[in-house]
């Protein structure tokens, strides 16, 4: 009796229970970084870690465990370039960023940053409305958000802005999704977004009048699942009983004031152009 109930447990376990295999290192990224270029390094990060002054990661693997937090401070910068932060086995909390803060997201060439598994995994939450900052806060660029419940959370943002032409947060050229998109871990590699957006069919191959991978890019379900076992959010979301999608790509909360002086969020394209490089997939 007992064999027959564990056999039926297995054919009614959801495809996220299956977890996604994680890195095997014995590095672990520091509690606490000030001023620091890290680059083609490969981190488990097993605690919350605060970033406290100019921190870098080119070409570097995070796999982070659960709950874990990256706290960017007030005057403190931190750049992910063409980087892969993932969760092991579940959600990581994300990247808090502190008022006055600032977060660089981007790609180098052909590799693309790639943020996986997190429960938010950029988050802005302003405070005080009352703030003066100058220049870029956020600059999102060449970056894949894959199985995130929230790929970035922007609220409470009022504060003057100086400069009436300029946008503290850009999001440009960037993919939000929820996939299987494969990567062998401590690889240092994975499919950049080029090569992701781009794998639909030509116009001619399916259905006449369709546009082409040029113009409005897809995503194809064959390479990269959208249901498969790892296609889904990690625990706590997904349980034993129900797979979760993601509730949000972008949310804001409270955010800007109607105002000639006040300027808030860039998404995408900022040309009118909808075959501009810079456009969002969502």
């Amino acid at each position: 009796m007992k064999k027959l109930l564990s056999i039926f447990l297995f054919f009614i376990m959801p495809a996220s229970a299956i977890l996604a295999q994680c890195v095997k290192c014995n590095n672990n990224l520091d509690m606490n970084i000030s001023d620091e270029n890290f680059d083609g390094k490969i981190f488990c990060v097993p605690n919350d870690v605060v970033i406290n002054g100019n921190v870098t990661f080119e070409s570097c693997e995070l796999a982070l465990d659960p709950n874990v937090t990256i706290v960017v401070l007030p005057n403190a910068t931190l750049t992910i370039s063409a980087s892969h932060l993932y969760g092991c086995d579940k959600m990581w909390n994300g990247i808090h960023v502190k008022p006055g803060g600032r977060l660089v997201l981007k790609g180098i060439d052909s590799k693309s940053s790639f943020i996986e598994d997190a429960k938010i995994a950029i988050d802005f939450n302003m405070q005080n409305e009352n703030e003066v900052f100058e220049g870029l806060l956020l600059n999102v660029d060449n970056t894949v958000f894959n199985r995130n419940n929230i790929s970035i959370s922007i609220s409470n943002y009022h504060a003057f802005y100086s400069n009436t032409t300029f946008y503290p947060f850009s999001v440009k050229n960037t993919i939000f999704t929820c996939r299987d998109i494969p990567f062998t871990p401590g690889s240092l590699y994975w499919d950049n977004l080029e090569i992701i957006k781009r794998t639909a069919a030509s116009v001619s191959n399916i259905y006449p009048n369709t546009p082409g991978v040029m113009t409005e890019p897809y995503i194809e379900e064959r390479i990269y699942s959208s249901y498969n076992n790892h296609a889904f959010l990690k625990p706590p979301y997904s349980t034993a009983m129900v797979d979760l999608k993601p509730d949000a790509g972008i949310q804001l909360k409270d955010v800007g004031i109607f105002s000639d002086l006040y300027f808030g969020i860039l998404i995408g394209s900022d040309q009118g152009d909808e075959r501009n490089p810079n456009t969002n997939i969502f």
